[in-house]
């Protein structure tokens, strides 16, 4: 198998959110730490989400401008071994509605 890059975009159908955070359980990974529009990177091993990076109350810790103001949130990477099929085998990406 060849590595895979799947953007995922926000917009899904509500079937397609429902499997894509069920799969994303199944792979150990709580579903809301992933953010809707990120990329997951499949190879025949492993799995590779982007991922909130979360404070110490569990929220998505927040990068500042110069006056403090949010601007974006911190995201990193885990890599996790890949236990189920991709859920959208024969489809790229899941549908945008």
């Amino acid at each position: 198998m060849t590595t895979t890059h799947h953007t995922i975009t926000t917009g899904l159908s509500e079937r397609d959110r429902l499997a894509l955070c069920d799969w994303t359980r199944q792979h150990g990974v709580d579903p809301t730490t992933v953010p809707m529009a990120s990329s997951i990177v499949l190879d025949a091993t492993t799995v590779t989400f982007e991922q909130y990076v979360l404070d110490d109350t569990g929220r998505p810790r927040c990068i500042r401008d110069e006056h403090g103001h949010p601007v974006d949130v911190e995201r990193t990477t885990i890599t996790v071994p890949r236990r189920h099929p991709w859920p959208f085998e024969g489809s790229p990406t899941p549908e945008a509605t």
